[in-house]
């Protein structure tokens, strides 16, 4: 399977026959970041409704939509064209002299902050030496994450939900969200 298209179509057409929660890239036989790409464009072209990702890894699926449905059942007639994207990269230094806060650069939710990234470290250790089940994968998740605000504010927001099973780390998430505002 090479281009993108085959791999969206692969994914659309496929995403509600899997029978195990989360839905996880390996179920298609792709990589995480191109399984995230194509469940993002999916949710951009409104064709699955808005899920969520899961801390230990893998995306929760929460249906397709009406013109998702529509899509499936006239793929037969009906080819979708996708434009393979270009990337664009750009690279902006930041040089902070005195910083009483945190710093964004560029418009990729980047954070900078020497408090943050000890916020962040206490945080994986706490994390680390907790009986928190499937902890590796989520020190790996949020570490993935650490660089883009809003995808570690969900990774944060999702931790927080499974309750008594994080009580010990509540308030490094805390002490980090309050960071992140």
């Amino acid at each position: 399977m090479s281009s993108m298209n085959e791999k969206y179509n692969l994914v659309i057409n496929n995403i509600e026959s899997i029978n195990e929660f989360p839905v996880k890239a390996s179920h298609f036989n792709l990589l995480d970041k191109e399984f995230k790409g194509i469940i993002k464009q999916l949710e951009y072209d409104g064709l699955i409704e808005r899920g969520q990702w899961a801390v230990t890894g893998g995306y929760i699926f929460m249906g397709l939509t009406f013109d998702g449905r529509n899509f499936i059942e006239n793929n037969d007639s009906k080819e979708y064209h996708k434009i393979e994207k270009t990337e664009i990269n750009h690279n902006n230094t930041l040089t902070i002299e005195t910083n009483h806060g945190i710093a964004v650069a560029g418009n990729n939710n980047e954070i900078n902050n020497s408090e943050f990234n000890q916020k962040f470290t206490q945080l994986i250790q706490e994390i680390q030496s907790s009986n928190i089940e499937n902890r590796n994968q989520i020190i790996q998740e949020l570490t993935e994450n650490k660089e883009d605000k809003t995808a570690l504010q969900l990774s944060l927001g999702t931790l927080l939900t499974r309750g008594a099973e994080v009580a010990t780390v509540i308030p490094a998430i805390g002490a980090l969200l309050g960071m992140l505002g």
